[in-house]
Parts: structure tokens; C-alpha cells; sequence
């Protein structure tokens, strides 16, 4: 006990050459260092002035609590096992100085090791991978928290080169890889004291600025309506990641982001240039590609409007088609109801001028709808070859009558009658006006003024064809006498105003028809005529021919039709002359035959002028006889009519109508029709039915036709078959 005393006076008394650190974790066991040698005594509490002797040279004072966690080593290292927190002191211990050869004594404090933590590489993108770019400088760091000692950083490769040491608390390796570092492992060595305490590893991947090139499947010229497939592929390979990718399409970005872009309908607005830009942390490269999508012509349709005395009339086929190389077909001439007018040839660039068909024509006849074909071996998606567009030609005109309106037309007395005709404008029509015999009709309860737009009959070059107009009536309820005269119809548009005359007329027996064409065909007699007033009535014309060498002639009957003009082929003997004449009838009675027209044989051309010398002979003889006769006839009629009045016989209206029906003149309402066919003097004719050899007798009344026929008026008449002369009032 005394020694311990004296040697704590002395520990006093010398004074610490240095002092140092020594670091050990709770539970542990701490190993102190003394550099002298022997060590004379280990004390504790030094640091506190307070101090406890833990050993004498190599023995324990057991007189500690803890004497069993202590121990010294053969170097004189004070062991102090399952370390706790009352063990982190300050401890000195006493020697000789072996190089002063004195007492000394080193200090050590125990201090608690604490580990580094939080170990990460800041350029990691994923777990346990860095990216670079082959040729750039990068930097591969490695971060910890610090912990007690102070930590060393290693940075190792993956053969275990130290690559760079630094800490604590970072280290950094600065490299610019090439190829061959691509793939290679990194590692950061964390040393704690000599203990490794962590460790991390990453793998460098290398990114190459992309190469890419576009591909098309099938291929870059395709089909309209066909797929299609645009590949951007890297060349670098699958391993290079492309971080994103951008498409444009004629210079302007899309919305599309990956790879591929698959078009499952190709369009041709697909056409033109698809660039496909990659990038990734090494850069951007782009390609593009030319798409050629192939499709059938589409033609413009339009419309196009040319004044009436317009002589130049250009229209042209608006097209456009891949590939470019527009063959143009024949034209179609259609009206505006699609009705087919005509088919004309243009030029080769697509060009058709009107002006150079019209001929004859009327200005009017060149509007409707022109429609061009054209092709460029390409199918449309409904599988058509050719492609048609249309172009609508309006002609600025005033309106235009059809030449099928009618200039004489019926009506019935105490019935109702209509005045009809028809009419095509080219603008709105702004007004329709009725006027009789110069005064205008206005409208009453008797009288109506309709106009109605429909789909009307008109001849457009040479054809009868459908097309829109307007039908305007004058539609006169309980007709009267006076209601029997000349009207003028006037419509106009923008463009000007037209008009048309009608004279109204009583329903009669038809007017001759005119033979427009009488000739040979190769199986027989090809005979054209015109209608030229039917009466009021269905009527059905007799066409009568025979041999110049017969005196028979043979019949055959033509019911009418709606056309005016009327043909039909009758057959004849080869080599015979012909001669051909006609008529038209009715319900009311028949016309007049035609003037006899010989038919040659074009064999015996030479022959034809002794028929026709023989003909004019026979016909002067036979008119000379009808004339004799029909002046007879004549004759026995007014003396008859003479000796009605000498015994004052006077027939009445009863007697009228009987004889009407006798010869089928009466109308719906059984009231005798006249038929009135102006001469020359404005006088009224009252037609007289066949006379004798067919001849009619005409005679004229004395009422002036522009004086209106008031009630009790008088006109005379013949009735068929009758010598009678019948008067009755109006």
C-alpha cells in the first residue's frame, strides 16, 4: 500500500510528454499502447485530476470493481474488455524514456468509436450504375457521413487497383473513359481506423451519341389505305440507351414518342418527309426518310359563270394525283339534273373549249355540269380506275323559253283552261307577268298566276334532256268567248327578261303536221314529221303511201306521243317509187292531208323526173275535179240554207248539240266546240270537216277575231257530215 502511495506522487509530479487518441466501440476491447518499455504503472483519471492506478508493472489492482475486464499484454498494452461508457477516459502510463533515458509518461484518450454511415456514389442514375459518354471527362464520387476515427475513402477497380484514396467523408475519381471501361466495376473502400467499415459498388455504363437511320416496312412508297411502319433504329446497338425520341413531319413535331410509329391507314396527307430525332445523354442525331404515298386523282369541283355572248368558253379539270402523270378521258356534257348532254374530247393538260362544240347552238344549250375523267393508274379506295370531278358552267342570260312550250294551245269554254309554258333561268327569277292582247291579266278569283319550280323537258344540242326550270301558268276558271285571244308571258332575273306569246284557242280538229323527212333506209321508207297543233286532244297522225304505179294507197296510224318530233319506217318493195302523204286526227275531226311526196328508187335516179312529171299531171287533174265538185257541193249548201230561211226554220240549241254529237264535236259539258284558226285578216275560220276527195272547205265568219263576242252574237258553222249551216248564239 505504501508503494502505490509513493508512486501516485510521483505520477503527480511528471508530466505528460503528448497526449493521443484511441477509439473502441461499446462491448468491445480496447488495447492501449504504451511506447515505454518496461511500463511501470497504467492509471486511469488522469484527465479529471483524479486519478486510479490500474496496474503495477504487470499486476491488476483488484481492488477495482472492473479489475476482471483488465489485463496487460506482454508489451506492456493495457486491455480493458467489454468496454463501457465509463471507460472513455483519459489513461497514462509511466516507463523509461528510452531515448532520455528518464521516467516518462504517455497519455492516451479513450474515446468511442463510432462508424461511418449514409455511403453513396453521387452520380449513380440507377442502383449501382454510372452512366458516361465515351470521350467526356466524368467523375465518380463517393460520400459517406462521417463517424470516430476519421474515415479513409478507397476507390478500387474490379482488379483491385486503388484508383484514388482520399477522406474523410468524400473521395472522388475523375476519369474520361473510352470503349474499354464500358461494363467496368468501381468499388469505394470505406476504412474506419484499419477496420473496413463499408463498402459500394457500381458498374460504369458508356453511352454513345446515337446513330441512327430510319427504315420503312414495306417500304417507303406505299398505297393510300395500305399500313405502314417507320423504324428509328440506333446503330450503336441494342446496349445504347436512347433516353427519348421525337418525330417531325414536314418541319413540324408531332405527338409521338417512341421508336416505331406505325400508321395503320396511310392518307395521302401522309406524304413528305418523317424525321425521327434520338437522344440520350451522349447527345442527339436525327434522319429522315421521304414517304411516297401513291393515290388516285382527286378533281376539284367548282363552279364557273360566263355571259351570254361570251365566245370563249374555257374550263379546265383540276386535278391532283400521285404519281403526277394525269391522263384526262372524254368529257361529259350532263345537265344540272345529271341528265347525259353530250360527250366531248379537251385537251391533253385537262382543258375543254366549249366554244368549239357550240355550232348552232344557243348560248343557254353550253351551261350544266361538265365532267371530267381522268386516271394515273392508280385505284381509288373503292377499286374505280378513273376519277371524275365536275364543273359547273352557268350561263348569265335572260331567261329562256324551251322550244317545247307550245304557241297555240286549247281551252273549253265554261271549263278551265291553262296557259302553260316552261322556262330555264340562270339566276333567281324576280317576276313573271301575264298580258292579253297588250293589257296585263291581273289576278281575280277567274284568274291565277302560278309559277312552281320543277324538272322540266328542253333541248339542249339536239337532245332532249331533264333539267331544273320553272313552270308558270295562267290557269283561267270558267272560260268565257272573250277569254279566246293572243297572251304574252314575260319572266325576268337579273340578267334581263324574256317573253313568249300563246294564242288560245278552242279545242278543235288538229292542224296538218309537216314532213320534215322522207327517204330510203337500207329495210325500208324512213318518214320524220312535226306537230304543229293537236287540238286539245290525243291525236294519232295516218300516214298513207303506195306505188306511183297503183292507184291504192295503204294506211298506217301513229299514236302521238310526247316528243314534236315524230318518225317512224314503214317497209317498201326494192326498186318501186313511193309516193307519201299524211295526216293527223283527233276526236274533233282530222286535218288536211299533206302535199304528196315521192319516195324514188336510188337506183333509178334517172327515172324520177318522168314520175314527178307524171305526178304534177295527175295531181292538177285530180284538184281540177275536187274543185268542181267542191264548188257544187258548195252551191247545194247555200241553196238549201235559202230555202231554211224562206220557211223560217231555225234551229235551235238542242239541234246544235245533236249535230255536235253526231260528228263527235261536243266537249266535256256537251256544249258544241268551234274551232277558230285566225287567216291572215284576223277573221275567224270555222273549220268544215273533209269535204269531198278529202279536201276540207274553209270558210271565214264575219266577226272581227279582236272584237270581243258578246252573248247573242251569231257565227255560222258547217258541222261533218252534213250540208247544214247551222247559226247559233255565243
Amino acid at each position: 500500500m505504501i508503494c502505490l502511495v509513493i508512486l501516485a506522487c510521483v505520477l503527480v509530479r511528471t508530466e505528460s510528454l503528448s497526449m493521443n487518441t484511441s477509439y473502441e466501440k461499446m462491448s468491445g476491447t480496447a488495447i492501449l499502447k504504451c511506447p515505454f518499455g518496461p511500463v511501470k504503472t497504467w492509471a486511469a483519471g488522469i484527465a479529471e485530476n483524479n486519478s486510479t492506478t490500474y496496474t503495477i508493472g504487470k499486476m491488476i489492482n483488484y481492488n477495482l470493481p472492473f479489475a476482471k475486464r483488465l489485463n496487460v499484454s506482454e508489451m506492456n498494452s493495457l486491455i480493458i474488455k467489454n468496454v463501457t461508457s465509463f471507460d472513455f477516459q483519459v489513461y497514462r502510463c509511466t516507463g523509461i524514456n528510452s531515448i532520455t533515458g528518464k521516467l516518462d509518461t504517455y497519455d492516451i484518450l479513450l474515446k468511442q468509436a463510432i462508424d461511418p454511415s449514409n455511403i453513396k456514389i453521387l452520380e449513380e442514375t440507377e442502383q449501382h450504375r454510372v452512366i458516361g459518354v465515351i470521350g467526356q471527362e466524368m467523375s465518380i464520387t463517393c460520400t459517406v457521413t462521417s463517424g470516430e476515427p476519421e474515415e479513409i475513402l478507397i476507390i478500387e477497380d474490379d482488379n483491385g487497383t486503388e484508383m484514388v484514396k482520399d477522406g474523410p467523408g468524400s473521395v472522388k475519381f475523375r476519369l474520361k473513359p473510352d470503349r474499354n471501361d464500358d461494363g467496368k466495376n468501381f468499388t469505394c473502400l470505406v476504412l474506419s481506423g484499419d477496420e473496413l467499415v463499408l463498402s459500394y459498388t457500381v458498374q460504369l455504363q458508356l453511352r454513345y451519341k446515337p446513330n441512327i437511320t430510319i427504315q420503312a416496312y414495306p417500304h417507303n412508297t406505299t398505297m393510300e389505305g395500305d399500313p405502314l411502319e417507320l423504324r428509328c433504329d440506333d446503330e450503336e446497338g441494342s446496349t445504347n440507351v436512347i433516353s427519348r425520341y421525337k418525330w417531325q413531319h414536314k418541319g413540324t413535331y408531332i405527338q409521338h414518342s417512341s421508336k416505331v410509329m406505325q400508321i395503320n391507314v396511310t392518307s395521302r396527307m401522309d406524304n413528305g418527309n418523317f424525321t425521327c430525332i434520338a437522344e440520350n445523354e451522349a447527345g442527339d442525331a436525327r434522319d429522315t426518310i421521304e414517304i411516297n404515298i401513291l393515290y388516285a386523282p382527286v378533281i376539284e369541283n367548282y363552279s364557273v359563270s360566263f355571259f351570254e355572248n361570251n365566245s370563249n368558253l374555257l374550263v379546265s379539270c383540276k386535278v391532283s394525283g400521285n404519281p403526277n402523270n394525269i391522263t384526262f378521258g372524254e368529257w361529259i356534257h350532263l345537265s344540272d339534273v345529271d341528265t347525259p348532254i353530250r360527250y366531248l374530247n379537251g385537251s391533253e393538260d385537262g382543258i375543254l373549249a366549249i366554244s368549239s362544240f357550240t355550232g348552232t347552238a344557243e348560248s343557254y344549250e353550253n351551261g350544266g355540269v361538265y365532267v371530267c375523267n381522268v386516271s394515273n393508274g392508280i385505284r381509288s379506295t373503292d377499286d374505280s380506275l378513273w376519277q371524275t370531278g365536275k364543273v359547273q358552267v352557268i350561263i348569265k342570260e335572260s331567261p329562256v323559253f324551251t322550244k317545247q312550250n307550245k304557241p297555240e294551245q286549247v281551252g273549253y269554254i265554261d271549263n278551265t283552261s291553262s296557259l302553260s309554258v316552261d322556262v330555264m333561268s340562270s339566276s333567281r327569277i324576280m317576276s313573271t307577268k301575264w298580258y292579253k292582247e297588250g293589257s296585263e291579266v291581273l289576278k281575280t278569283e277567274r284568274l291565277a298566276m302560278p309559277r312552281n319550280s320543277l324538272i322540266i323537258k328542253a333541248q339542249f344540242h339536239n337532245k332532249m334532256v331533264y333539267t331544273k326550270g320553272y313552270r308558270c301558268n295562267l290557269i283561267i276558271d270558267k272560260t268565257k268567248p272573250e277569254d279566246f285571244q293572243n297572251y304574252t308571258v314575260t319572266v325576268q332575273n337579273q340578267y334581263g327578261v324574256s317573253s313568249f306569246m300563246i294564242q288560245l284557242r278552242y279545242a278543235g280538229p288538229p292542224r296538218m303536221p309537216q314532213i320534215t323527212t322522207v327517204k330510203r333506209t337500207s329495210n325500208g321508207i324512213l318518214v320524220k314529221w312535226r306537230s304543229v297543233f293537236d287540238g286539245g286532244y290525243e291525236t294519232t297522225y295516218e300516214i298513207e303511201f303506195r306505188k306511183v304505179t297503183e292507184t291504192k294507197w295503204d294506211r298506217i296510224h301513229i299514236k302521238m306521243i310526247m316528243e314534236n318530233h315524230l318518225s317512224t319506217t314503214f317497209i317498201a318493195d326494192p326498186n318501186t317509187d313511193y309516193l307519201v302523204r299524211m295526216k293527223a286526227l283527233n276526236k274533233m275531226g282530222n286535218s288536211s292531208s299533206t302535199k304528196e311526196q315521192i319516195v324514188p328508187t336510188e337506183d333509178k335516179e334517172s327515172q324520177r323526173s318522168a314520175v314527178i312529171y307524171g305526178t304534177s299531171v295527175f295531181t292538177v287533174i285530180m284538184f281540177c275535179i275536187s274543185g268542181v265538185f267542191g264548188c257544187f257541193w258548195c252551191y247545194s249548201i247555200i241553196e238549201k240554207k235559202k230555202r231554211m230561211k224562206a220557211t223560217n226554220h231555225n234551229i235551235d240549241i238542242n239541234q246544235d248539240q245533236q249535230l255536235a254529237e253526231d260528228n263527235g264535236v261536243v266537249n266535256d259539258n256537251n256544249i258544241p266546240v268551234i274551232n277558230i284558226i285566225p287567216p291572215a285578216e284576223n277573221n275567224i275560220n270555222i273549220n268544215v270537216l273533209q269535204g269531198a276527195f278529202g279536201e276540207s272547205c274553209e270558210g271565214y265568219s264575219s266577226i272581227d277575231r279582236r272584237k270581243r263576242m258578246s252573248r247573242g252574237q251569231k257565227v255560222s258553222y258547217m258541222a261533218n257530215r252534213s250540208s247544214k249551216v247551222v247559226s247559233t248564239e255565243l
